[in-house]
């Protein structure tokens, strides 16, 4: 076949209408080419890459000059057809393929083999600049076609991106990728709280037999010569599948099951009395209904249903709407619902792992399938375990310590908590929660995308970074400015005024490595709206569906609406801190003060205490380790912020979450 052939081949093999919307890779290997070619395709395939279009030939260039060329004059050219470079980007990921073939060969050895150049681990002449053909890809995958041929995804990846990019597209094949969700439900894996890598790792050689190639499975379980950069590029595709994974499985008669993880929350009232109470919660799904999920049924027929709360959380209730109390099953048998296509599952734990509620928007602690490190954590053991927790505790935690609750744990369990805990000191593997992640993820959650191909957010709901695993002495940078950020994860708003046209979000490693993510914000004015439908909402406030195509919104549209400032009335029952340790008032006793301005209105109760910012600008907004000289009031402003902050509910997301944490840092050391 001739270089055009060849392109045209590979481009309707992978981008075509069946993919639209779909996540599309160039997985280019041998038997790919054998398909395509014939036996000699492999063959065929690297002398029209080392020769170029048939029309465009020029003598002694390089490979990767040679393809810079071809892209530049596609697009000149006005960009007719599929991208005209899609040949050099197959033979680059052609050989990310070759792995173990020469024992532990790097990736620039295996390239110059294929080219039958002279075998070095430098890489060739311009390699370097190819990542202008990936990104060039992505561009008009996404944006210019919308998404309906796929949607091409061309991140860097590993600790060499250039190398990366090419390795990204081979480490999963299509087979694979399609298999993943019987996978993922075989391993009962929450798409929602995602398991340690190595412990993805680990079950995927247990369930993964049958759905995995050998090779795939042999890589993970480092079964012979192991190229660990690319192992470690697999356990990431396989994290980023899994968080995208929607829950369904489908079956080869065309019907389909969908999957949801149940999750416990453990609201502790009163640490020092021993009050708590846990909840069975799921996190809320685009297909359940508005009003939640009835009618799920356990194997002895007991009856259930599932209704909403805040921030996108459902929470199981009994059949007369009370909260199902988590206690009252068994923690280690698990327990199993279902309705309809849907399937929700506690998975059977002997060792549960709970984090602070306020990274996933939630009140109390909630279970997470991994350990952070570097934030306080929880965990409850049943009694056979627990003194092995316990022993793996006094090791590894910061502040390790025992809780005894009177409520809220099943019979027999144990709660323990650490402040933080030393990654270096292992877990027993037979508690694969506590097992700790050393990659670093950025991820961009929320927001609303001009079109769900591309990473285009309107300018009036721009997307919430959010930053896995981060490491002491790592650099964070947004939009090439440094920004401060605690170790582990975190949570990162950008302030409107530092949102620009193009957006990029960095993690500098020590030892050099990056992690980087990229976004585009749209103003809706420079969009051209084209109206199909009716919208708007009904004299009686019920909602009507707007459909303008592409995007489309649903909802009520609120009209000279401006949204309360704070009230702080002399007769409201609160407390006000202001920045320095002991700077506190007693609403209404003490009035509202005229000497400080308050930064937090806690109001009063028993529990549940909720905690409001009446602050200003928030760098004048900063806790000092400055004291008031009235000792009683220092002592009352450190136990509020300290002693109660258990009964205390801040703030969920950042900056004010991160300034809530200082405050509370602060009253810990006054």
């Amino acid at each position: 076949m001739t270089y055009v052939q060849w392109n045209e081949a590979i481009a309707r093999r992978f981008l075509y209408e069946g993919n639209a919307g779909k996540k599309v890779f160039l997985c280019v290997e041998d038997a790919l080419l054998e398909q395509l070619g014939g036996p000699n395709g492999r063959i065929d395939f690297i002398r029209v890459a080392k020769c170029g279009p048939e029309d465009a030939r020029r003598q002694g260039l390089s490979v990767c000059t040679q393809a810079r060329r071809t892209r530049e004059e596609w697009r000149n050219s006005g960009s007719p057809g599929f991208p005209a470079y899609l040949v050099y980007l197959g033979l680059f990921v052609l050989a990310a393929s070759q792995e173990g073939e020469s024992g532990h060969e790097g990736y620039y050895k295996r390239l110059h083999r294929l080219l039958d150049e002279e075998v070095t681990n430098r890489p060739p002449p311009n390699f370097y600049e190819m990542w202008t053909l990936w990104d060039d890809l992505e561009a008009w995958a996404n944006v210019e076609q919308g998404g309906k041929f796929g949607i091409v995804r061309c991140d860097f990846a590993g600790a060499w991106p250039h190398v990366g990019l090419p390795r990204a597209q081979i480490v999963l094949t299509e087979r694979e990728r399609a298999n993943l969700p019987q996978f993922f439900c075989l391993a009962e894996l929450d798409s929602s709280a995602l398991p340690a890598s190595e412990e993805m790792a680990r079950l995927v050689h247990r369930w993964g037999r049958g759905l995995l190639e050998a090779k795939t499975l042999r890589r993970l379980a480092r079964e012979g010569a192991v190229d660990e950069e690319m192992r470690s590029l697999t356990v990431e595709a396989l994290l980023d599948e899994l968080r995208s994974w929607d829950g369904v499985v489908s079956n080869s008669e065309g019907s389909a099951v969908e999957f949801h993880t149940l999750r416990v929350n453990l609201r502790i009232k009163d640490r020092l009395g021993g009050i708590a109470d846990s909840r069975i919660v799921a996190r809320d799904s685009p297909s359940f209904q508005d009003e939640g999920i009835s009618g799920l049924a356990s194997a002895n027929g007991e009856g259930f249903g599932m209704t909403g709360s805040n921030n996108g959380w459902l929470i199981l209730r009994d059949l007369h709407n009370s909260d199902v109390a988590a206690a009252a099953i068994s923690w280690d048998q698990g327990l199993r619902l279902t309705v309809g296509q849907w399937v929700l599952r506690l998975p059977p734990r002997q060792v549960r792992v709970f984090r602070a509620g306020e990274f996933d928007l939630i009140e109390g602690l909630i279970e997470v399938n991994r350990l952070d490190p570097y934030r306080e954590f929880y965990v409850a053991a049943m009694q056979d375990c627990a003194d092995a927790v316990d022993a793996w505790g006094k090791k590894a935690a910061k502040s390790w310590q025992e809780i005894s609750l009177r409520s809220g744990l099943p019979k027999g369990w144990r709660l323990f908590r650490g402040g933080s805990a030393a990654p270096a000191v292992v877990a027993p593997p037979e508690f694969p929660v506590l097992g700790t992640d050393p990659l670093v993820r950025i991820l961009l959650q929320g927001g609303i995308k001009t079109d769900t191909a591309s990473r285009r957010y309107f300018d009036f709901a721009p997307p919430v970074v959010r930053i896995e695993g981060l490491v002491p002495g790592a650099i964070v940078s947004i939009n090439n400015s440094a920004r401060p950020a605690d170790s582990g994860d975190v949570t990162l708003m950008i302030p409107a005024a530092e949102m620009q046209a193009s957006n990029r979000v960095s993690v500098q490693l020590l030892g050099g490595d990056e992690r980087s993510a990229s976004f585009q914000i749209v103003p809706s004015r420079d969009l051209t709206w084209k109206r199909d439908g009716g919208w708007g909402s009904t004299a009686s406030g019920a909602q009507i569906e707007m459909s303008i195509g592409t995007p489309k919104s649903s909802g009520a549209a609120l009209i000279d609406f401006d949204a309360p400032p704070v009230v702080m009335a002399p007769e409201r029952a609160a407390d006000l801190v202001g920045r320095k340790v002991g700077e506190i008032a007693a609403l209404p006793g003490d009035g509202i003060p005229s000497t400080w301005s308050p930064i937090w209105m806690i109001e009063r109760g028993r529990s549940n205490r909720r905690v409001i910012f009446c602050g200003g600008d928030l760098d004048l907004c900063m806790p000092s380790n400055e004291a008031v000289p009235d000792r009683k009031r220092v002592k009352d402003w450190k136990h509020l912020l300290w002693n109660e902050r258990m009964r205390l509910i801040g703030p969920f997301r950042d900056p004010l979450a991160a300034l809530w944490r200082k405050f509370r840092e602060t009253a810990e050391n006054a």
